[in-house]
């Protein structure tokens, strides 16, 4: 695993607050453009939305090739806070979105160019600040206060999933432009990838974050935009926030390392289950564990869940 070079914070964030000046300076544009005041909005072909089922089917190689976005809304269909969900209307807004982050950031790129030792010397750190910023600053997306500080009650604990806009990206698009870590990152990538960024998902426990993977191996980092400006994290620093890992643990539940599509969509589908089961939808919450648990390469935890909730379906019939 590559190891990351050390950044300075405050340098990062003198560079961000720079370009913030500037990206200020076209937020009428930026406005124009969501208004649909300009015609040329770059949105992207797409065919027939898959079904939840046709997603389940497909062999690997199909699933890497699915828009991330596709994927994540898919799996919140049905769900409490998703019952009238309008996917095509939830992409229409990504590309519009996407397009908006090209154009400003192409047309600021010239402040990377005066300064590049506040980015490391890195084009790709300064584009990924800039789109975290945008994002922040412009469109208004942030993480939902009440649910800033709250403590996971263990695997078990369902309460965190009441509500879909909370965790599944369409929360950040049509309604409360609020989210967290589980669906943050997944909206950045989306975005990310539109402008060609190769952009992977990463786990620690009880944290989603993404990292810049170079095909070529020219250059990897951490990206963290759960708040205004984007951090690069160390390895080393999700090793112990938000919770202390040990080697063990690293190893079992395959942390720190970019996740497959399978596994990206096994969280998805964890995190439908977990809607279900508060809900009371206790078999199709375990239908979806069982194929979180399938994706996700059989890994313990997702068979903890299972168990668990086949015992809740066995005592609910022998009370009947």
């Amino acid at each position: 695993m590559p190891i990351e070079i050390a950044h300075p914070l405050r340098w990062l964030k003198v560079s961000i607050v720079l370009l913030a000046i500037l990206v200020f300076c076209g937020t009428l544009y930026a406005i124009h453009l969501q208004k649909g005041e300009k015609a040329d909005i770059e949105v992207q072909e797409r065919t027939q939305i898959p079904t939840l089922g046709e997603l389940l089917a497909m062999p690997s190689e199909e699933l890497e090739q699915q828009d991330i976005a596709v994927v994540n809304l898919v799996c919140a269909q049905g769900l409490y806070g998703a019952k009238n969900l309008d996917i095509n209307k939830c992409l229409e807004q990504i590309d519009v979105w996407a397009t908006q982050a090209r154009i400003l950031l192409s047309e600021r790129e010239f402040m990377f160019h005066q300064a590049p030792e506040r980015s490391n010397y890195s084009i790709n750190r300064w584009r990924c600040g800039g789109l975290g910023l945008f994002l922040s600053k412009i469109i208004g997306l942030s993480y939902h206060p009440d649910r800033r500080n709250l403590k996971s009650g263990g695997i078990y604990d369902t309460h965190h999933f009441q509500d879909s806009r909370d965790f599944m990206i369409h929360g950040l698009i049509l309604e409360k432009n609020r989210g967290t870590c589980a669906s943050m990152p997944v909206l950045y990538a989306a975005i990310a990838r539109r402008l060609g960024y190769p952009i992977k998902f990463v786990r620690t426990r009880n944290h989603l974050f993404l990292r810049w993977v170079d095909p070529e191996g020219k250059e990897n980092f951490n990206i963290e935009w759960t708040d205004v400006y984007v951090d690069f994290r160390s390895n080393d620093y999700y090793k112990s926030w938000p919770a202390q890992l040990n080697l063990g643990e690293i190893e079992r539940q395959g942390y720190l390392i970019p996740l497959s599509a399978e596994r990206t969509m096994s969280s998805f589908m964890h995190h439908r289950a977990m809607c279900l089961w508060f809900h009371g939808d206790l078999t199709e919450a375990k239908n979806s564990f069982v194929e979180a648990y399938r994706l996700d390469d059989n890994r313990a935890a997702r068979a903890a869940c299972i168990r668990a909730i086949e015992k809740e379906i066995q005592n609910e019939r022998n009370s009947k």
